[in-house]
């Protein structure tokens, strides 16, 4: 019989586990975020997806299936990136969209570890969680060629390398915002980025450590 899995009941038991902590683990602003970024999966065409397909046919199927959108988002934002098809208010709605669920996603998997299984491969979730930072990096450089807000970015490539030194926090000084809304983007870019380090790396860290304690 094949391994099935019910991936709607699964969030409802991880959403019931943190609305009855009994140890108090978290609270606060730190629950809200909690049950905010669990109750926002429903709102996921890839979760319902996803749960057909590992209720259907089997939780391999579900898991291949994760990969395969993985690396197909990340395909489609460079060709929107290179064809200009950004441009269109549609494909531009779609491609943030997805990267929006992606980014609560990865925050909700690391928020919520405590009340959830370890993932099958720690080597797997390493190489997604890889991707999912190419990606959301992938919608900034649209969002600076979609609203010209940085200097002397003239061309597809330029606004990807100008995202991802800005994901790392250098700046070679050769590209930089000139509005109000570059600024903002900026920002936010080095804001999200920074909080995923820390909080990713943290995560696969203290997970390492309890499996090496047991």
């Amino acid at each position: 019989m094949k391994n099935k899995k019910n991936v709607k009941l699964i969030q409802c038991i991880k959403i019931k586990k943190l609305r009855r902590e009994k140890n108090k683990i978290s609270f606060g602003i730190e629950k809200f975020i909690q049950l905010f970024l669990s109750y926002f999966r429903f709102f996921s065409i890839i979760f319902w997806i996803n749960h057909f397909i590992s209720n259907k046919i089997s939780l391999l199927a579900g898991k291949i299936f994760i990969e395969i959108v993985t690396v197909l988002k990340i395909i489609l934002l460079i060709l929107a990136i290179f064809t200009n098809t950004y441009n269109n208010i549609y494909v531009f709605i779609v491609l943030c969209y997805f990267s929006i669920d992606t980014l609560f996603m990865l925050m909700e998997v690391v928020l919520t570890s405590h009340v959830k299984d370890s993932p099958i491969s720690y080597g797997r979730s390493i190489i997604l969680s890889f991707f999912n930072y190419v990606e959301i990096n992938l919608l900034f450089s649209i969002f600076y060629l979609k609203f010209k807000c940085i200097k002397n970015i003239y061309c597809s490539l330029q606004s990807i390398y100008f995202s991802f030194v800005t994901s790392t926090t250098l700046g070679y000084g050769e590209f930089y915002p000139i509005n109000n809304c570059g600024y903002i983007f900026v920002i936010l870019q080095m804001l999200i980025n920074l909080f995923l380090v820390i909080t990713i790396f943290s995560y696969f860290m203290s997970n390492f450590m309890n499996k090496k304690r047991t």
